[in-house]
């Protein structure tokens, strides 16, 4: 189950509007992101941080966040993407609201235990495949994570995202920079926000996604 952020406009102002998507930001409200895949949650568990609506928080320049992601019963944590990345599977992520930040979570579901009999040379061997999600105009795609690999973060660019071969991988479009979202391109099609789609070659070779939001 996805829970993408609610797209809504600014609660506090449009200053998040006009960050830049690298370096220091001057405005005085920042936007945080956090949108989940599969059974879990993702929130702040410290720091000054004002709900702006479903996985969204509008935080002060420079507040300093703890972010936690917490999986319900049956499912574990399998990784951070975007601003958390580089922590993996670390469930609390500590950083300073420099600018606006999307950090998606992603939980599934805890394997089935192993039978211990050693019978496992018949297992067929797990081959992965590499799509590209490009990104028109201003806006955010969160890519859904698995036990193998953590969420992806794709912003204002084309971004390479490995998942496993014919694996059904789940795409949400996120509103970040107040332009609207207009549809979807490639093995994507239609204007619903999110789009699940089987990871595998075609008659095009390898998927292609493109996300195209207003500029």
């Amino acid at each position: 189950m996805l829970k993408p952020p609610t797209s809504i406009q600014a609660v506090l102002g449009p200053w998040w509007w006009q960050c830049p998507d690298t370096g220091s930001c001057a405005a005085p409200s920042l936007r945080l992101w956090l949108p989940t895949f599969g059974g879990g949650s993702a929130a702040v568990e410290s720091g000054r941080a004002r709900p702006c609506g479903a996985g969204c928080y509008d935080v002060p320049n420079g507040e300093y966040l703890t972010i936690r992601a917490v999986a319900d019963g049956g499912f574990t944590f399998t990784g951070w993407g975007g601003k958390c990345e580089s922590i993996g599977r670390i469930t609390g992520c500590r950083f300073h609201m420099w600018n606006n930040y999307t950090a998606a979570a992603t939980f599934a579901p805890l394997p089935p235990p192993s039978d211990n009999t050693g019978n496992s040379s018949s297992d067929p061997v797990t081959t992965s495949v590499s799509f590209v999600v490009s990104v028109t105009g201003k806006g955010t795609v969160a890519v859904r994570g698995s036990l193998a690999y953590p969420s992806s973060v794709c912003s204002y660019s084309a971004c390479t995202v490995t998942r496993l071969k014919r694996d059904n991988v789940q795409v949400a479009a996120i509103t970040t920079s107040g332009k609207p979202f207009l549809g979807w391109g490639g093995r994507c099609r239609g204007t619903q926000t999110t789009c699940t789609f089987t990871n595998d070659f075609g008659r095009d070779g390898a998927p292609r996604i493109t996300a195209v939001f207003g500029s």
